[in-house]
């Protein structure tokens, strides 16, 4: 049956039948290895030529037959797979936690809103330019994670910065622009610094000659610069719109100190 499958999608192959190995087949002469050379030059084309290994030998009927795949290919499949499975759970507990802690931090929905709106944003923009890099060099799907995981963690903190600071400006300036400027020069400032920092000590990742360690590299610069980028741009503009509502849709927090006016201290006071 290995013989029957198309060259154009596995160009060559030995088994014990062409080649009568004696290590191809088990002592028993009821198991068999074959190796399959699966076309193409690229991951993706050879994921492709397992697919259609798969589907041929399963469109074939042999019965009393077992067959079982391994080799690099489909072990990285199915590492992408549980991959996938993982960020997807990663994502999905994690999300709802970060927003009850800016919640608790801030006692306002719409300015704790405000670093998740950050995040995705940071994380989906890593992703889309993880998937351009992959067009020139090798990407590890390992790389996904590390995305997901920096990218909420210095979006939150970046936002978490600059939003306190806006909401600390914006009784003092009177105005949401004045408020807005002196943000950016403050904390949008620092910032800035931090993720050039940040991405500078990630590009040294990708002196080292292993793919992985290269990959790690590629998504570390990738996932600072976006957020840093998110933070300087799509959020002053969220600030800019919300304005003074930014402490809308307060939640009671009986735990935060009042000042004399009667309003909830800013986040940045309680730690005082």
């Amino acid at each position: 049956q290995v013989a029957a499958l198309p060259h154009d999608v596995v160009p060559g192959y030995v088994s014990y039948g062409n080649s009568r190995q004696p290590r191809l087949i088990s002592t028993d002469g009821h198991a068999m290895y074959a190796t399959l050379q699966l076309a193409g030059n690229t991951d993706a084309a050879q994921n492709r030529s397992f697919e259609a290994v798969k589907t041929s030998l399963a469109k074939a009927h042999l019965p009393g037959i077992t067959i079982d795949y391994a080799g690099l290919v489909p072990l990285n499949k199915e590492i992408s797979g549980q991959v996938s499975k993982d960020l997807r759970r990663a994502e999905t507990l994690s999300l709802p936690i970060v927003l009850i802690l800016l919640v608790i931090v801030f006692g306002s929905l719409a300015s704790a809103s405000l670093p998740l709106a950050v995040g995705i944003c940071g994380i989906l923009s890593s992703f889309a330019v993880l998937r351009f890099l992959t067009l020139f060099v090798s990407v590890s799907i390992f790389a996904q994670n590390l995305v997901t995981m920096l990218g909420l963690g210095l979006a939150v903190d970046y936002a978490l910065f600059m939003v306190s600071r806006f909401r600390e400006e914006l009784p003092r300036q009177g105005d949401v622009r004045k408020a807005l400027l002196r943000t950016m020069a403050t904390a949008g400032r620092t910032v800035a610094f931090s993720g050039i920092t940040i991405a500078a000590s990630a590009a040294s990742l990708i002196l080292f000659p292993e793919s992985f360690l290269r990959s790690m590299g590629y998504g570390g610069i990738a996932v600072v610069l976006v957020d840093v980028a998110a933070s300087l741009t799509v959020l002053p503009a969220l600030l800019a719109l919300l304005g003074p509502k930014v402490d809308s849709l307060r939640v009671p927090t009986p735990w935060r100190r009042k000042r004399a006016d009667g309003a909830e201290l800013p986040a940045s006071d309680l730690a005082r």
